[in-house]
């Protein structure tokens, strides 16, 4: 485990290695010192198309767990990065999440397979075999099960114990996602056969089935699991009434990308492809209300609340991410990256709402102090930045990139 006598001693290391990188730059005129440089890079074998797909810590935030398109998954111990556990597929791993203890790593590929890992004995995983792309994988809550979904058509929950025997939901077009209930008796899955289906494993044929007239992008419950939102390749969300089987339309203009609750469930907040996100009213007499319009000049690419939900930030294809008062969306605070073809590609609050981390295809994540937002912090990779995340303290930040690497940035005294 790193301790804090020893990330002190490592960061006390870097900020010499770097001060004396700032000196040589300097002398040669180059204006590089604005930008502060990696405390660590970690890199995955060079691949030319995706790179690192994403990464995570660990819960004592010692370790750092990776995947990418080198077809592997890697732990990554932080008191030695020269050997990391390499977890190998046969094809680009798009996902991984630790067991509950970090004993295990679950992943999921291109190969048609998900694996189950035992971090001491990587070389024999635990195959889970699909017969196509296994598109997402999750663990029970006592790990002791798996459920995985897939485009051949079906959702399968694996006892690890008895892992010939999946219980086997089958849709009829690829699987785009799946999800427990709360106390895991039931599965909700979504297709591009414009269905969500809802299933009891008791009664694998027989599911309840939320229709819409195209491919599903995503669903997801309220808090109570009375009601569904959903959004499919369609101009609208809808939020469904389980006990009655109507819907409410949550209406855009152009097909959706994603949509969210919000704590309370009276709200939901979505975003497409119309250039706007937008709040609705989602309970009582006023459900459908719209509450809130949020404009940019491209594609909206994703969006989140603070955590007191008192504002909203949104990224977009036309390269800035904004921030809103939803009660007054006129005047965001515009946060620019440079202009770049993928835009800005993600976002996160910090826990006080003081920050913004965004990221993009300017090859950067910025960290945006929101009193002061003109002069942000730019972290810089060599190509675009496909995510990035706090430690918990907020003085680290995490970022990985297509250009096959995760960097490790100090921002304590930034």
């Amino acid at each position: 485990m790193l301790n804090n006598t020893q990330w002190m001693n490592l960061r006390f290391v870097l900020l010499m290695t770097v001060l004396v990188i700032f000196s040589i730059v300097g002398t040669a005129g180059v204006g590089a010192q604005d930008e502060p440089q990696a405390m660590l890079i970690l890199r995955h074998d060079p691949v030319e198309v995706a790179g690192v797909l994403g990464a995570t810590w660990s819960a004592d935030e010692s370790k750092i767990l990776s995947w990418g398109f080198d077809d592997t998954a890697r732990i990554w111990d932080l008191n030695d990065t020269s050997n990391p556990i390499v977890f190998r597929h046969d094809d680009d791993v798009l996902g991984a999440r630790w067991s509950n203890d970090e004993s295990r790593v679950l992943t999921w590929s291109v190969d048609g397979t998900a694996r189950v890992w035992d971090v001491d004995d990587p070389e024999n995983p635990i195959i889970l075999g699909h017969e196509d792309f296994v598109q997402g994988a999750r663990w029970s809550a006592d790990n002791t099960r798996v459920l995985t979904w897939s485009d051949d058509n079906t959702v399968r929950i694996w006892d690890l114990d008895n892992i010939g025997a999946p219980i086997i939901f089958r849709h009829d077009e690829d699987v785009t996602g799946a999800v427990w209930n709360h106390d895991e008796t039931l599965v909700m899955s979504w297709s591009f056969d414009n269905t969500v289906r809802i299933w009891d494993e008791n009664n694998p044929g027989v599911p309840r089935i939320l229709q819409h007239e195209r491919d599903l992008r995503g669903a997801s419950w309220n808090s109570d699991e009375t009601r569904v939102l959903s959004w499919a390749y369609e101009n609208e969300a809808r939020v469904w009434d389980l006990a009655t089987g109507d819907f409410i339309l949550l209406p855009h203009e152009d097909y959706l990308g994603f949509a969210i609750w919000s704590r309370n469930d009276t709200q939901v907040l979505s975003w497409a492809h119309d250039n706007t996100a937008r709040l609705w009213d989602v309970t009582g007499d006023d459900a459908g209300t719209q509450l809130a319009l949020m404009t940019h000049d491209n594609f909206v690419l994703g969006a989140a609340w603070n955590p007191d939900e008192t504002q909203i930030l949104t990224w977009s294809l036309d390269s800035t991410a904004k921030v809103w008062d939803p009660e007054n969306p006129v005047n965001p605070i515009i946060l620019p990256h440079e202009p770049s073809g993928f835009g800005v590609r993600g976002g996160l609050w910090s826990a006080d709402s003081s920050h913004v981390i965004t990221w993009g295809g300017d090859n950067t994540a910025r960290i945006w102090d929101l009193a002061n937002p003109a002069t942000p912090i730019v972290l810089r990779h060599d190509a675009d930045v496909r995510g990035a995340s706090y430690n918990a303290d907020e003085s680290i930040v995490l970022t990985w990139s297509r250009d096959n690497t995760i960097r490790l940035w100090d921002v304590s005294e930034l």
